[in-house]
């Protein structure tokens, strides 16, 4: 007995299996690519709308309170746990200069296929330039 199989049936499960992969693979990958454009040319409005949870990376809030806001993003290697969890990693820096102290910020982001996650790990680097105890003290 030989197996029969439909053509159409073949097709219909190849059209299948392209748009799963096309969602799961392809759509994370050119959301993480439109929001590094967005961030590395300072187009902070499209870059917020990429975002799932505006509140978290909200660029134009930042721009206004914080001086000298400079930000540049870049897409992670791939991995296999990016490929099983159907997301796409980049890492973010922003620096700032803010009440004397430049602060050098790295985020750690994941693109999906529906927008740009909340970041997962932030690491905060700050060098105060004027001390603000010796300040106080010479006043006196």
């Amino acid at each position: 007995m030989r197996p029969q199989f439909s053509l159409l049936t073949l097709l219909a499960l190849t059209t299948l299996l392209a748009l799963f992969c096309y969602y799961w693979v392809i759509m994370p990958t050119r959301t993480a690519q439109r929001f590094i454009r967005a961030v590395n040319s300072e187009d902070y409005t499209t870059a917020e709308q990429l975002s799932r949870h505006n509140s978290e990376l909200a660029f134009t809030k930042w721009k206004d309170e914080r001086w000298g806001l400079t930000t540049e993003a870049e897409l992670a290697p791939w991995s296999v746990r990016q490929l099983l969890r159907g997301n796409r990693d980049l890492i973010m820096h922003m620096k700032y200069f803010r009440f004397d102290e430049n602060h050098e910020i790295e985020m750690r982001l994941s693109a999906t296929s529906l927008g740009i996650k909340k970041p997962e790990t932030v690491a905060m680097k700050n060098n105060a330039i004027i001390e603000r105890t010796e300040r106080i003290s010479n006043i006196r």
